[in-house]
């Protein structure tokens, strides 16, 4: 167990100075978690890409997003997708 030593002052220095230690690891394994979810999130949308994305319906916002990997539709609107598998933006 972490036991501060000195005169009072050099304790509650102590403590910060432990307190900092850990939360720049807390910032390190976090940042290291988010990579590793961003990485496989990547690697989902690839797979559900070669099996064909299903768009649910439109969110708040209007976007449409795959039900299963959340990946948004592509949307060109100066193109006539209506006759492909893609999706067509109501004009």
């Amino acid at each position: 167990m972490f036991e501060p030593a000195g005169t009072e002052t050099q304790q509650r220095q102590s403590i910060v100075d432990e307190l900092e230690r850990l939360d720049e690891r807390k910032r390190e394994i976090l940042a290291a978690v988010c990579t590793e979810i961003d990485e496989k999130h990547a690697d989902l949308i690839r797979s559900c890409s070669l099996l064909g994305h299903v768009y649910g319906r439109p969110l708040a916002d209007g976007r449409r997003v795959c039900v299963f990997c959340r990946a948004g539709v592509l949307v060109f609107p100066e193109l006539d997708l209506s006759s492909s598998a893609g999706y067509a933006a109501d004009a």
